[in-house]
């Protein structure tokens, strides 16, 4: 058998990350973070615990990198980093993809709703969050402040909260909520 080259290796690397990550997902949402330890981790992905260890230093590296692959793959998919203001339209289709995003894969976003809501991974997370969040936060609260609200601040933690609240009913209830007549709803508040 010959060497692997470096793109097979790449991307056994690849598959060997995110089959790790995706049980860790798993069981801290069963489990909860605290009780999952790096050896259940291993078990459940199906490597060993030495080899999540050439992958990841610790427990809490891959919780960061759980969090920091989600918020890049929407802002990715969004392209909020080439953003320098937010138009209607970008408002518009920001909204729709997060209502889309957890439209497509409900299930998951329930365990990452599981992960996230527990008090030790926010401790852990919270300025990982905040640094991701922080640059569209700007571009909101920027957006608010053209259209001349009052307090632009407020509509955009509103806005958000909002948003959150639908993901989290699909998720809750996706067979009966309303989304489509909720989303229209929704973008004539926020956007008018």
């Amino acid at each position: 058998m010959s060497p692997r080259t470096k793109e097979q290796l790449d991307i056994i690397r690849l598959n060997k990350t995110h089959q790790i990550c995706e049980a860790a997902l798993r069981l801290f949402a069963s489990k909860g973070y605290q009780n999952t330890s790096v050896r259940e981790i291993a078990l459940a992905a199906g490597v060993s615990k030495g080899l999540i260890y050439n992958y990841f230093e610790s427990k809490e590296a891959i919780l960061s990198t759980l969090i920091n692959t989600v918020f890049d793959t929407m802002w990715n998919r969004f392209g909020f980093s080439e953003m320098k203001q937010i138009s209607d339209k970008d408002y518009i289709d920001f909204i729709n993809l997060s209502i889309d995003i957890v439209l497509e894969d409900a299930d998951h976003f329930r365990l990452w709703f599981a992960v996230l809501t527990q008090s030790q991974v926010m401790s852990i997370v919270m300025d990982d969050i905040w640094e991701k969040a922080r640059p569209i936060m700007k571009l909101m609260h920027e957006y608010y402040e053209r259209k001349g609200y009052e307090n632009p601040m407020a509509q955009m933690r509103y806005a958000s909260a909002v948003v959150d609240g639908i993901q989290m009913h699909i998720m809750l209830d996706p067979d009966n909520f309303p989304v489509e007549d909720v989303r229209k709803i929704l973008i004539n508040q926020l956007t008018t």
